[in-house]
């Protein structure tokens, strides 16, 4: 005799409220295939912006080289745009016109993974370039390693001076670009 059970969770950093809002805007439903259906359906999308030919081992290698590449930076940002403030800042921001994401280990990151992100997904790099923007606003100082939504002093050196330049001289514009140049 076998059950079935259907769980769906929904997370903020928000609050409790925006977890069942984030829920209802990403899963509003109970049909499990449907559910398998639409997120296959959005990493096909997602990993069909490179196109690989060889051996369908070597397509399997870097198709899940590309997926393990896009796990972070983590969205932060609720449906509503709602989003902790980061370090010492405790208040709840919105992000408007944009998703804010959390959790930038730009230790190498600026090397492969952010150039990458600026071919293949400039959407993406471009709300990177205005969460990090918000962070350095918030703490005032652009952070070295924003890993857990703080601080942290686990490297040296400026990365995201490279990973701004990249992303800027290949045309990923943003608002915030001045402020962003003052605190870099």
């Amino acid at each position: 005799n076998t059950s079935e059970v259907l769980v769906k969770i929904g997370t903020s950093f928000t609050s409790l409220e925006n977890a069942e809002k984030n829920l209802q805007a990403e899963i509003n439903h109970w049909d499990f295939n449907r559910t398998v259906n639409d997120l296959e359906n959005t990493w096909e999308e997602y990993l069909n912006r490179i196109q690989v030919k060889g051996k369908k081992e070597d397509k399997t290698i870097f198709y899940t080289a590309l997926y393990h590449a896009t796990q972070h930076p983590r969205l932060m940002s609720d449906v509503d745009g709602s989003y902790p403030g980061f370090a010492e800042d405790t208040s709840i921001h919105k992000a408007v016109g944009f998703d804010y994401y959390g959790d930038f280990s730009a230790w190498d990151t600026y090397r492969a993974v952010h150039p990458l992100y600026n071919l293949i997904a400039p959407e993406k790099s471009r709300d990177f370039l205005r969460s990090l923007t918000a962070k350095a606003e918030q703490g005032e100082c652009m952070p070295i390693f924003p890993c857990w939504n703080n601080y942290t002093a686990a490297m040296i050196g400026d990365h995201l001076t490279s990973l701004f330049s990249d992303a800027y001289g290949k045309g990923i514009e943003f608002p915030e670009v001045e402020k962003a140049y003052q605190y870099l």
